[in-house]
């Protein structure tokens, strides 16, 4: 996952219905605090920061974020045609319907072996899980 990386510039050319996934990381979260990746349907990243993207143009680009609101795991004002799944330490994968159970599926089938916490899996392999799952749907 070679991440492309998005300026005021190129986010406009963000198509919201191409996209598969999003992570979003709250400006103090655990990995990379701040981060936003936007993954669409050819498994294509993109990648951005909170504050390095104008406000408006994200806004604009994806018309939901500036409506959610994230605290500590907890969602409010996702729209329904995406679903969540916390990834632990202020981290969010937002997943279009009908991922969400594949994927944890995916996680607990080939991570259970391995002593870490469910939520850390994710975290680590949410791209690879995402991708297989997605895969298999088609």
């Amino acid at each position: 996952m070679d991440p492309i990386a998005l300026t005021n510039e190129s986010i406009m050319g963000l198509q919201p219905d191409n996209l598969v996934a999003i992570t979003i990381a709250e400006m103090g979260a655990m990995g990379d605090p701040g981060a936003i990746k936007f993954v669409d349907k050819e498994f294509k990243v993109y990648y951005t920061h909170f504050g390095e993207i104008n406000d408006d143009l994200l806004g604009k680009a994806i018309p939901f974020l500036p409506k959610i609101s994230l605290m500590l795991g907890d969602v409010k004002g996702l729209p329904e045609d995406w679903d969540c799944l916390y990834t632990g330490y202020g981290n969010y994968l937002f997943i279009r319907p009908g991922l969400k159970d594949g994927i944890l599926e995916y996680i607990r089938a080939n991570y259970k072996d391995i002593k870490m916490p469910e939520i850390v899996e994710l975290y680590s392999h949410w791209y690879e899980a995402l991708k297989n799952v997605f895969e298999d749907k088609k």
